[in-house]
């Protein structure tokens, strides 16, 4: 027993965020795993066949984290137990997180709802499907979302003991078919943690709630119950909307929109409003990027979002006045002293449509 020293414990690499490197996979090994059969189409494999994975840092946070507030913390409200934040003459405080133009909150004010006091944030977009290569929770803009979430799991612990139980609204765009494999994990990981099972968000086009272009977002909340609102949604007309808006309707005097080239697709979740030979009634989604693929021309015509200019005898892009009423927005929502027009327009096509 003399003779034994004390060991000390080997040293682990460790980054600066605590996450503990994983090695380089060995080649040998990686020669034994069976690729899928060659007649397969490699961009339609689902992510499980990226066996192996070299997981970067930011990858493996991501990943403990959203195991961790999608096993622990359980943020989500089951249909039997859902908050009723409004009426009563209540005075809500709104954080708002992502929140780009604030968007929600005019919309919230429209409703009637009565703020006492508004927290923001700025927005992500590492969920954007006009990206390609968007990286999801992995994105260091986007993983904020579990920021957000742990702002939330941590305001609910200290607001339930005394009876109080903070109401959410999550919103993002539908990545659960996105061309990205980060983007798609990411998505499911949101879909567990923000409504507690798959396929648990609310999914809606704002073109079918009155809007001049489609919007698909999918929305998880705890103030009403998710089933109802998507029942309440399907059986929704866009003709019952009395202030809707269409295409036409949005644009400057002496601009005009063209006739739709075909009929919209007949996708989940998309609201079919256009139809071929007939002038356009919905615009493309509108995004933040400036001449996007659906805003530009393309094979010497011009792209279905562009607009026809009767004084200068071209065909544009809809400007930021035009956009601002597209989506709902009250008029010189973006306005302000030195705001370019090309910012106002990333601005909003970073916003929550209003009416959805």
């Amino acid at each position: 027993m003399r003779d034994q020293r004390r060991q000390e414990p080997p040293r682990v690499l460790v980054y600066e965020d605590g996450v503990q490197p994983v090695p380089a996979p060995d080649p040998e090994a990686c020669e034994q795993v069976v690729p899928p059969p060659e007649d397969e189409n490699w961009e339609e494999l689902p992510q499980a066949f990226m066996v192996d994975h070299h997981a970067s840092p930011e990858e493996q946070s991501a990943n403990a984290q959203a195991t961790h507030y999608r096993e622990n913390e359980m943020i989500w409200a089951t249909d039997d137990n859902h908050t009723r934040m409004f009426g009563d003459e209540k005075w809500l405080r709104v954080l708002l997180l992502f929140g780009g133009i604030a968007a929600e909150l005019e919309a919230l004010l429209k409703a009637g709802v009565n703020i006492k006091q508004v927290v923001y944030v700025d927005n992500d977009p590492g969920f954007s499907r006009a990206n390609r290569q968007a990286r999801g929770l992995e994105d260091p803009r986007s993983s904020l979302y579990l920021e957000a979430v742990r702002v939330l799991a941590t305001i609910q612990r200290l607001q339930r003991p005394w009876g109080h139980e903070p109401g959410y609204i999550f919103e993002m765009v539908d990545a659960s078919d996105h061309a990205s494999p980060p983007a798609r994990w990411g998505f499911q990981q949101m879909e567990l943690i923000s409504g507690g099972y798959a396929g648990s968000g609310i999914r809606l086009d704002a073109a079918k709630l009155g809007s001049a272009a489609h919007r698909t977002r999918v929305f998880w909340t705890n103030l009403a119950r998710a089933t109802d609102i998507q029942e309440r949604y399907t059986q929704f007309d866009r003709d019952q909307v009395w202030d809707r808006l269409d295409a036409q309707d949005a644009l400057d005097n002496f601009r005009a929109v063209q006739l739709a080239a075909q009929d919209d697709p007949a996708v989940p979740g998309y609201y079919r409003v256009n139809m071929k030979g007939e002038p356009l009634q919905g615009f493309p989604t509108l995004v933040a990027t400036p001449s996007s693929y659906a805003f530009r021309f393309q094979a010497n015509q011009p792209g279905p979002g562009m607009v026809y200019d009767r004084n200068v005898r071209k065909w544009q892009e809809p400007n930021a006045d035009e956009r601002e009423r597209i989506m709902g927005m009250l008029p010189g929502s973006t306005r302000g002293y030195n705001v370019p027009e090309a910012e106002r327009r990333r601005l909003i096509g970073s916003a929550t449509d209003v009416r959805a």
